[in-house]
């Protein structure tokens, strides 16, 4: 269970970060069930990647049936947990996110040299690669 604040001073400080915690859960493959505003971007986040459930309103009835769905049904449950953790490979894995800033980066280098006129080639992976004990860092 993941809780925001409905108080519309700190959803709106909120409303564009990710609590950390969420990342860890969805690693872990579990579901998520937030109860908080849905504008706000951790319960944004959870809905498009399918990690879970949010609950948008101070609704205790609503957030007890899905609490209790969540507890009766497995199936229903292991879903959000499986789609999490294919979202956080996705995002939050370090390889992935070393390979999409590694890509950024040539793209905003090609762009520039393009927008120049330089013909010099675009470093490729090996020039923003080091090796650690035998790993890609």
């Amino acid at each position: 269970v993941h809780a925001e604040s409905f108080d519309p001073a700190v959803a709106n400080y909120t409303r564009l970060s990710f609590s950390t915690k969420l990342s860890q859960y969805m690693m872990a493959g579990r579901g998520v069930l937030m109860f908080g505003p849905t504008e706000i971007g951790s319960a944004r986040m959870i809905e498009a990647a399918g990690a879970g459930l949010t609950i948008g309103q101070s609704d205790r009835a609503a957030m007890l049936a899905d609490l209790r769905r969540l507890l009766i049904d497995a199936t229903y449950r292991n879903r959000f947990g499986e789609n999490g953790r294919r979202h956080a490979m996705q995002w939050f894995e370090a390889t992935a996110g070393r390979e999409r800033f590694r890509r950024a980066i040539s793209e905003s280098l090609d762009a520039n040299r393009r927008k120049s006129g330089s013909t010099r080639p675009s470093p490729r992976r090996s020039h923003f690669s080091q090796t650690k004990d035998g790993q890609r860092v």
